[in-house]
């Protein structure tokens, strides 16, 4: 089954320069949605201005799925792993709850748009 969620449904925060438009998360109990669809929990949709950080994260065990669009993202985590996913790549990582992953986009003059 198809289900339409207009943009205007989506929850939207704006952190500095990072803007987010979270679809659906499990994690969100009030949200239509909150059951995700099958091994799909979440999705988000963000915007980084040129320079901008995204936030440390710290999640429980599993897999993240990140495809940038547009521009470019730079990541490292507390192992050491870093690098940089361009527009019409896909990243997947499997995380646990000790390793702190962090983004940020690549370029000091373009804006970064990253579906995860």
């Amino acid at each position: 089954m198809i289900t339409l969620r207009k943009s205007r449904e989506r929850r939207h925060k704006r952190h500095g320069n990072t803007e987010v438009w979270r679809t659906f998360s499990r994690a969100d109990s009030s949200e239509e949605f909150a059951g995700g669809f099958g091994m799909l929990e979440s999705l988000d949709e963000g915007k980084l201005s040129p320079r901008a950080a995204s936030f440390r994260q710290r999640k429980r065990a599993g897999d993240t799925l990140t495809y940038v669009r547009e521009g470019a993202l730079a990541y490292v985590d507390s192992m050491g792993l870093s690098g940089v996913v361009r527009a019409g790549e896909f990243q997947r990582r499997t995380t646990t709850a000790s390793v702190i992953h962090r983004e940020s986009n690549a370029s000091h003059a373009d804006s970064a748009h990253v579906f995860r």
